[in-house]
């Protein structure tokens, strides 16, 4: 009953996010991965939930595509998305841009760190902790790419961070983004990817959108 609850919940809020104006950020959505390119053909945009071990599972793998095809073939770009049934998703994600505001190139790493230690952030470890104890968790946490407890304290109290990360989240809904880990490439959904997807997987999809181009950089 409990979860039926949740999706009534869910669907009325992605409902009546659709059909209200989502107030414009004072920047593009998403955080770019390694410099990719926006002239890049190929662009894959993913929505994740930082506390979602499906998305902990499939982001190594996507980083590895990244990667192997480079910045200028393949931009991808990562949009937050915190689902209301994972309790912490939402300071995980506002904590992002905490680490943006204070040095944009630790964003990655941060990413990296929070799926890291997603296990410290579940609902089940968590029940008897109040918001300030997850706080005090997220802010341990920061210490580890070296930034101080003190940027992530208070970007956790910043309205302009939580408008932020409100806005991230009603645009992933816009797009009608249902969960998580939710993949569109060149904009088109990827209704058949998984969070097991492998590198080769992704490549089957993509290799094929680079046939017959002059791209600099990229092998078959």
């Amino acid at each position: 009953m409990k979860n039926s609850t949740y999706l009534v919940v869910f669907i009325a809020l992605v409902l009546a996010c659709v059909e209200s104006q989502i107030p414009f950020p004072k920047r593009p959505l998403g955080f770019v991965f390694s410099g990719g390119e926006p002239t890049a053909p190929i662009h894959l945009s993913a929505f994740v939930d930082l506390t979602c071990p499906d998305c902990k599972q499939a982001w190594p793998t996507v980083k590895k595509v990244a990667a192997l095809y480079g910045p200028s073939v393949l931009q991808f770009k990562v949009h937050l998305f915190p689902l209301p049934y994972h309790t912490n998703a939402f300071m995980a994600a506002q904590s992002v841009y905490a680490v943006a505001g204070f040095n944009s190139s630790l964003v990655i790493s941060w990413m990296d760190t929070l799926f890291e230690n997603q296990e410290q952030l579940y609902n089940s470890v968590t029940m008897d902790k109040n918001r300030y104890d997850v706080i005090n968790i997220i802010a341990d946490l920061g210490t580890k790419v070296g930034i101080d407890k003190s940027i992530i304290k208070d970007g956790l109290s910043n309205t302009d961070y939580f408008q932020d990360t409100r806005i991230s989240w009603k645009y992933g809904c816009s797009r009608t983004v249902s969960g998580t880990p939710f993949f569109f490439l060149n904009d088109i959904f990827v209704t058949e990817a998984t969070p097991s997807w492998s590198v080769g997987d992704w490549k089957q999809l993509i290799d094929p959108l680079l046939l017959n181009t002059s791209i600099t950089g990229w092998k078959n």
